[in-house]
C-alpha cells in the first residue's frame, strides 16, 4: 500500500467517525467527564496526612461521573446503536480489504475502543453504578486519543515539501493499482519523461529550464507525483485520461485489448492532440508535421506509461475497467505487451 492509499484509508476512516455527529461529540464530553474525575481523584495522592480535602475530592470525582448521565442519556438508543453499527462496519470494511496496512493498528485499537464503549453503554442502560460509569468515560476518551492518533498520522505522511514547487508550477499525482516489477516501474517514469519532452517540443518550453520536478515516487503499487510547467503538466493529465479511457472502454464494450494505434489519424481520434492544442490559443496550421510526429511518439509512450493497468487514479479521479473485470484485463494486457514488443523487435 503506497502512502497515497494510506492515506485515503485515513481520511475514510476520519470522516467516518466524524459523520457520526452524535457519537461523536458524546464522546468528546465523555472524555471531558474522564479528564475532570480523573484530574481529582489524582490530586488526592498529592494530599499527605489526614486531610479532609480527600473525601472532598473523592466525591466531586464521583459527582462528575454522574454528571455523565445526563451526557449520554441524551442518545437515542436506536440512533446510538446505528450509528456504532456504522462505524464498526467502516472499520472493519478497510481491516480486511487492506490487511498489510502500515497503519492497521490504529484501525484495530479505535474498532476495539468502539466496541468496549458501546458493551459499556449497554451496561450503564440497567445499571448507572460508579463502576459502569467509569468504564463509560474510560472507552470515550480512549476513542478520542486513538482518534487524534489517526489524524496526526494522517498529517504526517501528507506532509510534502511544498518549496520544491514553483507558483507557476502544476502538480500531477497518478496512482497505478496493479503490482509493478522493478523494469516496469523504470519503465512507466521513463515514459512519462519522454511524454513531457514531448510536449515540451509541441508548446516550444525549454525542458532544462522547467524539467520535472519529483515530489514523491513510491513504487509496489506505484504512486507518482510530479511538479512541472503548468501547461504541459495539464495537457499531459488531459492526454492520460484520455489514453486510459480509450484503453478501458474498448476492453469493457467491445471486450477487445489492444494498445492506442501508432497511425497519426487514429492517434487524433482517440486524443484529439490537435484541438487541444488550439483550446491552449496555438495555431496548429503551421504545426502539421510537428504533430503527426508528436502524435506517434505520444501514442508509444502512452502505451508505455498505461500498459497492464487495470486502474489508473489521476490527481485523486479513478478510472477502472471495473473491479470484476481487472484481473481478466492485467492478464490479457501482459500477453498483448509482451507481443508488441516482439514485434518490435
Amino acid at each position: 500500500m503506497t502512502s497515497y492509499e494510506t492515506s485515503k484509508f485515513l481520511d475514510s476512516i476520519s470522516k467516518n467517525l466524524k459523520k457520526n455527529e452524535t457519537f461523536f461529540n458524546i464522546v468528546l464530553r465523555l472524555s471531558d467527564v474522564y479528564d475532570k474525575a480523573y484530574m481529582l481523584l489524582t490530586t488526592t495522592l498529592t494530599i499527605t496526612g489526614d486531610n479532609p480535602r480527600v473525601l472532598g475530592l473523592h466525591s466531586n470525582a464521583i459527582s462528575a461521573l454522574h454528571e455523565s448521565i445526563a451526557i449520554w442519556k441524551q442518545i437515542p438508543s436506536r440512533e446510538f446503536f446505528r450509528e456504532i453499527e456504522d462505524i464498526e462496519n467502516t472499520l472493519l470494511k478497510f481491516k480486511n480489504n487492506y490487511p498489510d496496512f502500515s497503519g492497521k493498528t490504529l484501525a484495530e485499537n479505535i474498532y476495539n475502543h468502539v466496541s468496549n464503549y458501546s458493551a459499556a453503554y449497554e451496561k450503564c442502560l440497567h445499571d448507572q453504578n460508579l463502576f459502569n460509569l467509569r468504564a463509560l468515560v474510560y472507552q470515550a476518551k480512549e476513542i478520542k486519543n486513538w482518534s487524534e492518533k489517526l489524524d496526526s498520522f494522517y498529517l504526517l505522511i501528507n506532509q510534502s515539501d511544498q518549496t520544491q514547487i514553483e507558483a507557476d508550477q502544476e502538480t500531477l499525482s497518478l496512482v497505478f493499482k496493479s503490482p509493478t516489477t522493478f523494469p516496469d516501474f523504470i519503465l512507466k517514469l521513463d515514459s512519462f519523461r519522454k511524454l513531457y519532452s514531448t510536449l515540451c517540443e509541441i508548446f516550444e518550453i525549454n525542458e532544462n529550464n522547467e524539467p520535472i520536478n519529483i515530489i514523491k515516487i513510491e513504487s509496489g503499487s506505484s504512486w507518482l507525483c510530479i511538479a512541472g510547467n503548468k501547461k504541459v503538466i495539464e495537457m499531459s493529465a488531459d492526454l492520460i485520461k484520455s489514453a486510459v479511457k480509450y484503453l478501458h472502454r474498448n476492453f469493457t464494450t467491445e471486450g477487445r485489448i489492444q494498445t492506442i494505434p501508432r497511425k497519426v489519424e487514429a492517434v487524433e481520434s482517440i486524443l484529439n492532440l490537435t484541438k487541444k492544442l488550439e483550446a491552449e490559443g496555438m495555431d496548429t496550421s503551421k504545426m502539421k508535421d510537428n504533430i503527426n510526429k508528436a502524435a506517434v511518439s505520444l501514442s508509444n509512450e502512452l502505451n508505455d506509461l498505461l500498459h497492464c493497468e487495470p486502474s489508473v487514479i489521476i490527481n485523486d479521479a479513478e478510472y477502472s475497467v471495473g473491479a470484476d473485470l481487472e484481473q481478466k484485463y492485467l492478464e490479457e494486457t501482459k500477453k498483448l505487451f509482451i507481443e508488441d514488443k516482439r514485434s518490435d523487435n
